[in-house]
């Protein structure tokens, strides 16, 4: 039995939309997400809906500061609206794509965790990833997960180790309303190979077992290859749509860490186009999941990349960074308060980028020959790497388009 009922029609995703939010980025939001002929979930047990696993759910206080933080963002006020913390840098997989493998492995302390949730209420975060290593591991991660605040929602990132029923119960009574489990590939020879864990596969399937039959919004994501082909993709999906998922999410190698500095031969115009060939055949199919697109969903045409604008992470070891996958560090939470933080990265994160971040950035440390034996980088080279890219100018299509004339509704 699912929990969850897929909603198509583009009129009725706008009325649903508007009806259920209170601020007047709703209009915009709305007309943008009816005008893309999105998906729209509603969730029978909870009577809430999700547009996909980047936003949270709504009707929901936390998707109305959400709205408000998109409206200040449009009207050029800088607004933080989503935080990522690494809780560990400590992992049982050791995966082919990992971007924090030179990451320290400690444990970001419970009092500074506690620091930061109050501070990220108070700048208006809306949206929490609890990620990792693998979050799972925390010995505490139970306390954790429950002790983030009324008013904020947050989402798991996981390989889906030691996630069971009785973790679904804590999940359940906590603000955490999305679990994002990784998982590449349909074939288990080929996810044990790739993580270097003999029961990868086994548990990432057991983990979506137990989520989905709790009506758990539960997404798997995918980093796809250049070998790929439309024939595996298509057996990805068929594979993922009789597991129940809600969500998967498609993303593309980024070149930190694991694969730093090594030639990936990728052509994204065609990845874009296999993934989109395949989010029209299922768009009508009543339990197919949603894809989502990463980089397209990032990209100038849509929301834009918000790294250091809307968006932070903060690294195990404390220090803040402008996405969980950019090694350049601005501060520490052991140092500064993380407000203090934020509004110093302003010189550097103007508005959202109009592309990835940690792409761009990638290239000027590499051209820099910036060394990252050890990441992140000290705050002394990330400033002079972040004044080669200032991210500045126009934003993203969704905030000029559709919410700079939210008044023309």
């Amino acid at each position: 039995m699912s929990y969850f009922i897929k909603i198509t029609d583009p009129e009725k995703i706008r009325e649903i939309i508007i009806e259920n939010s209170k601020d007047e980025a709703k209009y915009g939001i709305a007309k943008f997400w009816a005008d893309r002929e999105e998906k729209l979930l509603y969730n029978e047990r909870t009577g809430e809906y999700y547009l996909n696993s980047f936003f949270p759910a709504f009707p929901s206080q936390a998707w109305e500061r959400l709205l408000g933080a998109m409206t200040a963002f449009a009207n050029n006020k800088r607004k933080l609206y989503q935080l990522d913390l690494v809780v560990t840098g400590r992992c049982h997989c050791y995966c082919w794509h990992c971007y924090r493998i030179k990451h320290c492995r400690e444990d970001l302390e419970k009092k500074a965790i506690y620091e930061i949730y109050k501070d990220a209420y108070d700048l208006g975060v809306a949206t929490m990833g609890i990620t990792g290593g693998e979050p799972m591991i925390r010995e505490d991660i139970n306390e954790l997960i429950t002790k983030i605040p009324d008013g904020i929602r947050g989402q798991l990132y996981t390989t889906g180790h030691n996630i069971d029923q009785d973790f679904c119960d804590i999940l359940l009574q906590s603000n955490i309303d999305r679990v994002i489990i990784s998982l590449d590939f349909h074939k288990e020879e080929f996810v044990v190979k790739t993580r270097n864990n003999k029961n990868a596969f086994k548990e990432t399937i057991q983990a979506v077992d137990v989520l989905v039959k709790n009506g758990i919004y539960t997404v798997l994501t995918i980093c796809i290859l250049e070998q790929f082909t439309i024939k595996d993709m298509e057996e990805y999906f068929e594979f993922v749509k009789k597991l129940g998922v809600q969500e998967i999410r498609v993303v593309m190698p980024i070149p930190q860490g694991q694969i730093e500095g090594n030639a990936i031969k990728f052509n994204y115009v065609e990845a874009k186009k296999m993934v989109k060939q395949m989010r029209a055949k299922y768009l009508e199919e009543k339990n197919a999941p949603i894809i989502v697109l990463f980089s397209e969903f990032e990209s100038a045409f849509c929301f834009g990349c918000s790294a250091g604008a809307c968006y932070i992470s903060v690294n195990n070891d404390g220090e803040v960074t402008p996405c969980v996958a950019v090694p350049l560090s601005f501060g520490s939470v052991y140092k500064n308060s993380m407000k203090e933080i934020y509004e110093q990265m302003g010189r550097y994160f103007k508005n959202t980028g109009k592309t990835c971040y940690g792409r761009k950035i990638g290239a000027i440390m590499d051209k820099m020959q910036v060394d990252t034996s050890k990441t992140p980088i000290s705050q002394e080279e990330s400033k002079k790497v972040a004044e080669k890219y200032i991210v500045q100018g126009k934003g993203a299509v969704f905030y000029e388009k559709y919410l700079r004339t939210v008044e023309e509704k």
